[in-house]
């Protein structure tokens, strides 16, 4: 399901909530699931995340 529309789709993506670059691990806490739109969305900066919230 997607953290942002709840979208069930199979073609769904796993994301990083603090990527790589920043210092982020692979642990399953570490990540949320995004359909192709929000993911879209989101790399182009028009979604954002709360990491406050986790």
């Amino acid at each position: 399901m997607c953290f942002f529309c709840n979208k069930v789709d199979s073609k769904n993506h796993g994301h990083h909530i603090v990527l790589y670059s920043e210092d982020g691990d692979a642990s399953i806490g570490n990540m949320i699931t995004l359909c192709p739109k929000c993911h879209r969305e989101y790399h182009a900066g028009r979604l954002q995340i709360d990491i406050g919230r986790f």
